[in-house]
């Protein structure tokens, strides 16, 4: 069996493969520049390194390839690497709920001109799909479930009945305090009238529904 996953570490190459072989008590990997290669009894071993960026939160610089027979040391080597994992981390975030008619690919384009967002890439599961981006200061996530309801389901304290969009706009710990007032004001209030335009007039954040208010006719 093969398995690979993504790490995000600040720390080097030969200090990752340090830490393993201390760990199982292996030989010594073999590195060639970015790579670093081990087999040993019924495993092998593959690190591919990349320069971290403090600047992304997400993206891992680390891929971890195991390739192995039996049972029993795939648990023990997710453990290892999550001990290495740095997670994300945010200063503060919103979540807005709503209901709209919208594929997925023309919801995010609706939002990626006003707010300048680079392109957002797109994944899928059983229940629900996604796009994500990041800048050097916010993580924006649009989710969309399949079937309305699923967010209540699962989130019933914070997410209304018969919503289908879930909107998480994340501002990064490293983001610059100085614009933590320009966000939680002027540019909440940016996302809110946006997503009201998407979501049938209303958008549900903080336990409120915000709802756009309707012109005077003559």
């Amino acid at each position: 069996m093969e398995v690979s996953r993504s790490l995000r570490t600040s720390l080097p190459l030969a200090a990752i493969c340090a830490r393993l072989e201390a760990q199982f008590g292996w030989p010594p990997f073999v590195i060639d520049a970015g790579v670093a290669r081990l087999t040993v009894d019924d495993l092998r071993l593959e690190l591919e390194w990349v320069p971290f960026d403090p600047r992304r939160e997400l993206r891992g610089n680390v891929i971890a390839t195991l390739a192995y027979e039996g049972q029993g040391f795939a648990r023990r080597w997710d453990d290892a690497l999550d001990a290495m994992n740095e997670p994300a981390r945010f200063r503060f975030e919103d979540h807005y709920y709503l209901r709209s008619a919208l594929a997925i690919d023309a919801f995010v384009a609706a939002l990626q001109q006003p707010f300048q967002l680079p392109e957002l890439h797109h994944d899928c599961e059983n229940d629900n799909e996604w796009c994500m981006v990041e800048t050097d200061d916010v993580v924006v996530h649009v989710s969309h479930a399949y079937r309305l309801g699923t967010y209540h389901e699962w989130q019933p304290k914070r997410c209304p009945p018969r919503c289908n969009y879930w909107i998480e706009v994340m501002v990064k710990a490293a983001a610059p305090a100085a614009l933590d007032q320009a966000w939680r004001v002027g540019w909440r209030q940016r996302w809110i009238e946006a997503l009201q335009e998407l979501g049938r007039g209303q958008v549900h954040i903080d336990g409120v529904w915000h709802r756009r208010r309707r012109s005077l006719g003559r």
